[in-house]
């Protein structure tokens, strides 16, 4: 279809560098039905825009309510992502008369009734895109502006001191976590559904994992803190150093703390046993085009630890 990125641009006041990813967060799963198509939908961005949505709440909170207890944290964060509010943001960027794409069975203001519709799902999606698309410190600029200080600024108290400072770091570094392991299962696990996304988000923030982690940590300078605490003072050293101390950190943790192909080898188990054929998952999961199959059936082999078939 004919459309015109720009429009959209200027309701959200935000220019993307990839204009398809705008698309993608835009694309109802019935839209990518009707254009036999259904992969290309916004549900894959849902699922990192969560993370991204839920570490821009709580890097506002920890930053200017220090004076509050985290049980005041996990109330405001509730209150920030209800369906009802992402919905009425939506609504107040212009963006429900004609967005997202997709086979409508009923009318708009219709949808927007309901509890979970295309709208609310549709700011989530927005919110990963922006994220994939100009990275972390613009999307929570953006999510400030348009969601979060219209709620809480005007409530804001001139205090510096700290309530819970433990609590908080771990309640900070508990969303950052989520937010390094979804957004590294988004740019890594491609083409598959969300359903698997979550099952491996799962495995990846699990209490095993956490202590394989704060091992990992031990080594590189974690004086015996939990995990979640260590890898939030290492984000906020960063902040201090540097004006994009999520990319840092997520560099880092992939580097250092990630096995990622162990993470590679339990997720095409897992697809195998599901039945996904082995052609599918070199070209669409680990993104080897057709002239580099052979490269890639060599790495598909390798992640498994197996020895590659001579024929």
């Amino acid at each position: 279809m004919d459309w015109n990125a720009a429009a959209v641009e200027t309701k959200i006041n935000l220019t993307f560098k990839h204009p398809d990813l705008l698309f993608l967060a835009l694309s109802h799963p019935s839209y990518g039905h009707q254009i036999n198509q259904p992969e290309q939908n916004y549900e894959r961005l849902i699922f990192l825009g969560d993370e991204i949505l839920n570490l821009a709440i709580a890097d506002y909170l920890y930053h200017h309510c220090p004076y509050l207890k985290v049980t005041n944290y996990k109330g405001l964060a509730e209150k920030l992502t209800e369906p009802e509010r992402l919905t009425k943001t939506w609504l107040h960027l212009g963006l429900g008369d004609d967005y997202p794409f997709m086979v409508l069975k009923e009318e708009r203001p219709m949808l927007a009734q309901r509890p979970h519709n295309p709208f609310e799902a549709g700011f989530r999606a927005l919110v990963g895109a922006i994220h994939s698309d100009r990275g972390y410190p613009q999307t929570r600029n953006w999510l400030i502006k348009h969601l979060i200080a219209p709620l809480l600024a005007r409530h804001l108290k001139d205090t510096k001191e700290r309530a819970e400072l433990d609590l908080q770091q771990r309640f900070f570094g508990n969303a950052l976590l989520k937010t390094l392991t979804a957004d590294w299962l988004y740019q890594h696990i491609n083409a598959v559904e969300p359903k698997y996304l979550s099952r491996f988000h799962r495995n990846l923030i699990s209490k095993e994992q956490l202590q394989v982690y704060k091992t990992k940590s031990l080594a590189l300078g974690n004086s015996s803190a939990g995990f979640k605490t260590f890898l939030i003072q290492t984000y906020l050293a960063q902040g201090e150093q540097n004006r994009n101390p999520y990319a840092t950190v997520y560099d880092w943790f992939n580097r250092e703390i990630l096995e990622t192909d162990e993470i590679l080898r339990e997720a095409i188990t897992v697809l195998l046993r599901d039945q996904k054929p082995q052609k599918w998952i070199i070209r669409n999961v680990l993104g080897y085009a057709s002239k580099d199959y052979q490269l890639g059936r060599e790495r598909f082999y390798e992640i498994l630890e197996e020895e590659m078939p001579t024929a």
